[in-house]
């Protein structure tokens, strides 16, 4: 039996709510394509059984548990540093938390595989959680993974330029995150969250793409709020409904990443007006509206004049809906887990 150790403590306690719902679908995807003969053994800290219980509900599929003597942020830190490694064998980690090491992969069969995904450590670290611990880790990946899983191509790119990688760095598409459910009575949900009748909707926004949409608002003449949802505090079920609901979503993140929301925004018809960014381009191409993003201080009446031009003209937004519909299927989870899985085979 081929045994695979996935490192799952970024679905129980992620650093971002976009982080745990990727780490989430990984670990879900190498579960439900693991070939004959193979298995997946999820690497926990060591955690309530009631939160060992729980990822039995959130990652289906698992053949069991390895569970660690220290807890989460013990054995970030002892991993950071080489301490606390667990035996050898394949370890696949949907993240960065992973216990990178010397190993001679060709003789021992040991294999570590990491994911980072994107490059705003480097390129905008204020605006990522953890920016430090996030480059002091990858700076262990340089030295000893056997591979670097980027989202996209450029992604990939932009990691090349801060770490010496070569072609370990390996691009494998998002894998499609679990739909949002949607609650049985959404009009009692929008009443309870107070939802206007028209408004734009960030979700999970840095503060650049806040002051973005802020300063475009005002530009459009009509009466529109804005409604920042934190996922970090919202239910799933809530944030189906703002997305529902809303005129439009907005992705005007500073940092080049895959956003699950815009994902789900196409896969619920709401229209999506993203600033453009190499991986928006990469991953959604023309689902999506974009304006240009290299003068900064043109956005928000670029992102203004889209707006208004979509929700003027119910055509133009009948198209974009349906355009992004179709792009939404293309987060093929089954076509990620078995690439994921070919990869592991490579090594």
């Amino acid at each position: 039996m081929t045994t695979l150790r996935v490192v799952v403590d970024d679905v129980l306690a992620p650093a971002t709510a976009t982080a745990g719902r990727i780490a989430r679908a990984a670990v879900r995807a190498l579960s439900a394509t693991a070939p004959a003969g193979a298995e997946v053994i999820g690497m926990v800290a060591a955690s309530p059984e009631s939160d060992y219980a729980r990822l039995g509900e959130l990652v289906p599929g698992l053949a069991g548990l390895e569970k660690h003597a220290l807890a989460r942020r013990e054995l970030a830190a002892a991993w950071s540093r080489g301490l606390a490694l667990p035996r050898r064998g394949a370890v696949h980690a949907p993240g960065l938390l992973a216990p990178l090491r010397r190993h001679d992969r060709l003789h021992d069969g040991d294999q570590l595989v990491v994911t980072i995904a994107d490059a705003g450590a480097w390129t905008h670290p204020d605006l990522v959680a953890d920016a430090s611990w996030t480059r002091r880790m990858a700076t262990r990946a340089e030295r000893f993974a056997d591979a670097v899983i980027a989202p996209t191509h450029a992604v990939a790119d932009a990691l090349r330029e801060h770490l010496a990688l070569g072609d370990r760095v390996r691009v494998v598409p998002p894998v499609d995150p679990d739909p949002l459910p949607r609650p049985a009575d959404p009009d009692r949900v929008a009443e309870r969250l107070g939802l206007p009748e028209r408004y734009l909707l960030l979700v999970d926004p840095d503060p650049v793409a806040r002051e973005r949409v802020a300063q475009a608002i005002p530009r459009l003449g009509e009466s529109l709020a804005l409604v920042v949802a934190d996922a970090s505090v919202a239910t799933e079920a809530d944030l189906a409904v703002m997305i529902d609901r809303a005129g439009a979503l907005v992705h005007a993140d500073a940092v080049d990443r895959f956003a699950p929301a815009v994902r789900d925004a196409l896969a619920a018809g709401t229209l999506v007006v993203a600033v453009s960014s190499p991986s928006v381009t990469e991953l959604l191409g023309d689902a999506v509206e974009t304006v240009p993003a290299e003068d900064e201080g043109e956005v928000p009446v670029l992102l203004a004049a889209e707006l208004d031009r979509l929700l003027g003209d119910p055509d133009a937004a009948a198209r974009a809906a349906v355009l992004g519909e179709d792009r939404s299927r293309a987060f093929d989870g089954r076509d990620a887990g078995r690439r994921l899985w070919e990869l592991h085979a490579a090594l």
